[in-house]
């Protein structure tokens, strides 16, 4: 319930398209990051029960309010860059290539939990995500996106 409020208040308050969506992009890609790694350290913190819980619901509400904002940018972005004649055909493959990639990305997280606890995937997760997004703002292709 929390991510769902957040990533509604997160596409709510996405600015327009601008001249920085790249940018924005990068941001909300890292704090998504660091509150994977937020779910991941809170539980484990020693502090009250109470605070815990108030602290996991704040970081799953941070990281849909994070997928949110990449929602709204990637979805305009492909609006912009498809010519309309080719939409369908495009969305098409996107989401055949998310369909294709449930059931892998399922086993591989089965794996790394029989191997790892939940908290330390969460924690990898969330250094990967931050490394993906400082590479992708490091590299010219998403420099791209800002034209």
């Amino acid at each position: 319930m929390a991510m769902s409020i957040g990533m509604m208040s997160g596409a709510f308050i996405t600015p327009k398209l601008s001249k920085s969506n790249a940018t924005v992009s990068v941001s909300a890609g890292i704090f998504m990051g660091i509150t994977l790694i937020g779910m991941g350290v809170v539980p484990n913190a020693m502090i009250i029960e109470n605070i815990k819980t108030v602290l996991v619901l704040f970081c799953a509400w941070a990281l849909g309010f994070g997928g949110g904002i990449q929602s709204v940018i990637s979805g305009g972005l492909t609006i912009r860059a498809v010519p309309v004649e080719m939409m369908g055909r495009m969305t098409g493959v996107i989401s055949s290539l998310m369909m294709v990639s449930m059931p892998i990305t399922s086993f591989v997280c089965s794996v790394a939990v029989n191997y790892l606890t939940v908290l330390q995937v969460l924690i990898i997760a969330g250094i990967m995500a931050i490394g993906i997004f400082i590479w992708l703002h490091t590299s010219q292709k998403i420099l791209s996106l800002n034209s």
